[in-house]
C-alpha cells in the first residue's frame, strides 16, 4: 500500500513540470506526502499547499522552492497585510480562485474554508487579526 502512495506521490510530482523537478522533487517529496498527501495534481495545487505550508517545510526542501528561512517573530516586519496576503495566496488559489479579485468575497470564502486553510495562512491571519 505504502508504494502504491509512493507513485502517486511521485506521478503527482512529475506532473508539476519544471517548476518542481529533479533535486526539488527528491527534496520535497516526503513534505508534499506529509502536508500535502491526497491533493489532486495540476495546475500548481501541490506547489502552492508547499509554498502555503512554507514554515512546516523541511530545510531542504525549502531551500529547492527558494523559499527563504522565516524571520523571528519579533524580526518580522509589520505589514501583517502583506504577510497574510503571501501566507494565504496558494489557498486562496486552492479554494477561493471564484471569489477573486472581490476581497470581500475572498474573506468571506476563507472563513467558509477556515477548516481546510493551511498552517501558514491560518498563522498569518490570526497574526493579523482577521
Amino acid at each position: 500500500m505504502r508504494n502504491i502512495a509512493l507513485v502517486t506521490l511521485a506521478a503527482a510530482i512529475l506532473t508539476l513540470g519544471p517548476r518542481i523537478a529533479g533535486a526539488q522533487m527528491a527534496a520535497c517529496a516526503g513534505d508534499a506526502e506529509r502536508l500535502c498527501h491526497g491533493m489532486r495534481p495540476g495546475g500548481g495545487r501541490i506547489i502552492g499547499c508547499l509554498r502555503g505550508n512554507a514554515a512546516s517545510l523541511t530545510p531542504g526542501c525549502r531551500a529547492a522552492l527558494g523559499i527563504r528561512e522565516t524571520p523571528p517573530p519579533d524580526q518580522r516586519s509589520t505589514t501583517g497585510a502583506s504577510s497574510a496576503k503571501e501566507a494565504c495566496r496558494p489557498d486562496v488559489m486552492r479554494l477561493c480562485r471564484s471569489a477573486m479579485p472581490d476581497r470581500a468575497k475572498i474573506r468571506s470564502c476563507l472563513q467558509a474554508h477556515a477548516a481546510d486553510l493551511s498552517d501558514a495562512c491560518k498563522t498569518a491571519l490570526i497574526a493579523h487579526g482577521k
